[in-house]
């Protein structure tokens, strides 16, 4: 019994992997702007304060213009300064996953010339979801062109042109990497006081590895090997050669966490842990390439998404093994002490594994 408590209390105070992506897309088709955002069924009972799942299509419906206003109609889309009307405003049930908002924009007559039209958007419901919260954009223009952006607490506000965009901004994903990996302090604390990032899954599984790792080349091992295997499944999963569904990634996940911390408790050789770091890259590598898909990006604007979200998982990684770097060093000189602290650590963070993998199977 004390097991089950200390089980749940672990996985409790760090519910990793929240919800915490929305996609919002905006194209000019002729004379009309049409937006259109998808957020996850929970993200939406959030945003109405409905204490309850939406859980079917039912539900949904019952609930559809509360949703409207408090999502679509929140996203503030304007030009020029003057805020534009929204018509034609729609929710359509995706999946259990996935419910998509569309309506189209009414604004002051639009001209040809690229220095009128500036467009902005600057949702104001951040305030009411998790601070890990982050809506990822996608501008089309009235040539086809595209760019991605990324939405959150800290950049709640985008302009853009719906003539002549310009060029995809790389730093956009790189950031997006980093603050993924939860790499960054924004991603710890927020105005509302402290909290746990989304990717404090993948910090654990990280530490864990390193504070086994025998020498600094199995930790340049251990890191290039995530890497790798997050880069694979990301491209093939983002240019949609494989999927899987979302659950059976993130119970995946968790029972990788479960496996490397068995392997240090053991204290088996640090020669292959590179492996399970691989293992665990290919599978964290293909969840975010669901999200990628979502966008529906040109080949190219996707290779740029996917080498800057890349380069931003390694600083992330690079950020984490300078941080744990005095650590090792000092357990270096205290062989025993740490050796028993590294084995009280490796349990905490397989029972944090377990019940995330517990919660994910049964789709809690």
């Amino acid at each position: 019994m004390k097991w089950f408590i200390l089980l749940f209390l672990v996985g409790r105070i760090s519910d990793a992997h929240p919800l915490d992506l929305g996609f919002l897309q905006i194209a000019r088709k002729n004379h009309d702007i049409i937006l259109s955002l998808e957020l996850n069924p929970s993200v939406a009972a959030q945003l109405i304060r409905h204490k309850e799942s939406l859980a079917d299509e039912h539900t949904l419906m019952a609930f559809a213009p509360l949703i409207i206003s408090a999502s679509l109609k929140k996203l503030n889309f304007s030009k020029d300064k003057s805020n534009c009307n929204l018509q034609n405003t729609n929710v359509e049930w995706v999946n259990e996953q996935l419910l998509r908002l569309t309506g189209t924009a009414v604004c002051d007559q639009l001209t040809g010339e690229s220095k009128s039209n500036v467009f902005r958007v600057s949702p104001d419901f951040f305030g009411q979801l998790p601070a890990s919260f982050q809506l990822l954009t996608k501008i089309t223009d009235s040539e086809g062109n595209e760019t991605t952006s990324m939405l959150d607490i800290k950049s709640p506000e985008l302009e853009f042109y719906l003539n002549k965009n310009k060029k995809q901004n790389l730093t956009k994903f790189i950031k997006m990497g980093i603050e993924h990996i939860g790499a960054v302090p924004n991603q710890w604390k927020n105005s509302s006081g402290f909290h746990l990032p989304g990717g404090i899954d993948h910090i654990l599984f990280l530490i864990v590895l390193l504070i086994s790792s025998g020498s600094l080349l199995d930790i340049l091992k251990i890191t290039g090997g995530f890497t790798l295997g997050h880069s694979i499944t990301l491209a093939v999963g983002s240019y949609g050669l494989i999927h899987l569904p979302t659950r059976i990634v993130e119970c995946a996940i968790a029972l990788s966490i479960v496996y490397v911390s068995y392997e240090a408790i053991k204290r088996k050789s640090s020669k292959n842990k590179w492996r399970a770091a691989s293992l665990f890259g290919l599978v964290h590598g293909l969840g975010f390439a669901q999200a990628l898909q979502e966008l529906n990006l040109a080949p190219l604007a996707l290779f740029k998404a996917l080498i800057g979200f890349n380069l931003g998982v390694e600083l992330g990684q690079i950020i984490i093994v300078f941080l744990l770097f005095p650590i090792l060093f000092l357990g270096q000189q205290r062989p025993l002490a740490f050796r028993y602290a590294t084995s009280a650590c490796s349990v905490l963070v397989g029972l944090a594994g377990s019940y995330w993998f517990v919660v994910r199977a049964l789709g809690s």
